[in-house]
């Protein structure tokens, strides 16, 4: 079997964990959908009975999102996506090395390393983050952490 039989393949995985990933961030989620919950508990009438119900589950939800977001935590998610992306760049090193060195393979694994390297200090960092992972207000990138030289800083 050579190494470019594999390609399609890696093509086709990558395609189908797009989508996936794709889709599951277009879910409400979070705020958005305490918000839609919260229109939905405008609309039902007075003598519903799952009123006070919805009220809980709202109540509770919005405690779970003010207690996560009220701790510095790292993004998961993200993490896992830039150590996809340093595996796969390590793979290329070695298929570049195991087919005689051409250069495409070492551009490929090195372009490839340094998403997996940007995407590792954005997402390890400890910071306080939404139900999304983002970062929520002060630096959205740690290199970002001091202030120019000569810059105020009152």
């Amino acid at each position: 079997m050579t190494w470019a039989a594999l390609l399609p393949l890696a093509g086709l995985v990558f395609a189908v964990l797009g989508a996936f990933l794709n889709r599951r961030h277009q879910q409400p989620r979070g705020r958005h959908r305490v918000k839609m919950d919260l229109e939905l508990l405008a609309l039902l009438p007075e003598e519903s009975g799952v009123k006070d119900e919805l009220r809980e589950h709202i109540d509770g939800t919005l405690r779970r999102i003010i207690g996560v977001e009220g701790v510095a935590r790292r993004d998961a998610f993200g993490i896992g996506v830039a150590a996809l992306f340093l595996v796969v760049s390590v793979a290329l090193f070695v298929a570049g090395a195991l087919t005689g060195g051409a250069w495409w393979w070492f551009t490929t694994a090195s372009l490839t390393g340094a998403v997996g390297v940007l995407g590792m200090l954005a997402s390890a960092p400890k910071r306080l983050r939404d139900l999304a992972g983002r970062p929520i207000g002060g630096d959205e990138f740690p290199l970002d952490r001091k202030a120019p030289p000569g810059a105020d800083e009152s």
